[in-house]
């Protein structure tokens, strides 16, 4: 990884969970934080009907983690995890972002291919969702591609996972193209096979808030200048109506 840089956020919710980089001996040699960010993924992700599905998951996905997420790793990259102090330290949530050659779309191959920070394998536990914990994580790697000099992030979500779709929505992704040739990993059948899938993908600028959320805020500032003008214009030196049978209505029509 080139660089020194990274982000250690130990801001611990009442709940106790920790969110921090992985550094050091954890992301130096050996599969040890790599299994078991894995088997995490595994579980959350792809929720394997049996022990041997499992197995075979985990044993593929620690092999990426650990090629893409290692010291030794030619590009920037940064893996994040969510401990809960309250578990002897138990992972319960990860994410890596790695700076990778794209287009806008997401692809390694088309015009305009430059590096990119591509935010992944975000997976949180079951009894740790709802908590805030994948925003936090998701924070975090945004954080240090900024710091490496990025202006935004790129991610991909399968096509049809709305509760994901929703979290990345809420957090200022949006999404800018549809990938038709993902992959994912399947063990269903007892051995490892990759299975065509359609992706959707999303960036987020980290300069600027995302153009409906200005709109929507700029709909929000209109109204309520229309209600300070109408009633800066009324004559407020007239004694108020003590007849309550009308009901009042605001002209936002000013």
């Amino acid at each position: 990884m080139r660089g020194s840089q990274h982000v250690y956020a130990r801001a611990l919710s009442p709940l106790a969970i920790e969110v921090r980089q992985a550094v050091g001996r954890e992301v130096q040699g050996g599969r040890g934080i790599f299994n078991a960010v894995a088997s995490l993924c595994a579980e959350a992700l792809f929720e394997p009907e049996s022990q041997q599905e499992l197995v075979i998951l985990v044993s593929a996905l620690s092999a990426d983690l650990t090629s893409r997420f290692s010291a030794r790793g030619r590009n920037e990259n940064a893996l994040f995890l969510a401990v809960d102090e309250n578990a002897d330290g138990g992972i319960v949530g990860c994410v890596g972002i790695e700076a990778c050659l794209l287009t806008p779309e997401a692809q390694n191959n088309g015009d305009d291919l430059k590096m990119r920070p591509l935010l992944s394998s975000l997976a949180v536990s079951r009894g740790s969702r709802r908590k805030g914990v994948a925003k936090r994580l998701c924070g975090q790697a945004e954080a240090i591609a900024s710091s490496w000099g990025y202006s935004e992030v790129l991610l991909k979500v399968e096509k049809g996972n709305r509760r994901a779709e929703g979290l990345y929505y809420k957090i200022g992704y949006r999404k800018v193209a549809v990938e038709t040739n993902g992959e994912k990993p399947n063990a269903t059948s007892g051995r490892l096979r990759f299975m065509p899938v359609t992706n959707v993908v999303m960036r987020k600028d980290l300069k600027f808030p995302p153009i409906d959320t200005v709109v929507s805020l700029a709909g929000v500032a209109l109204c309520m200048l229309c209600a300070v003008s109408y009633w800066s214009s009324s004559d407020l030196s007239r004694p108020f109506s003590t007849d309550l049978s009308m009901p009042f209505v605001m002209d936002l029509t000013l």
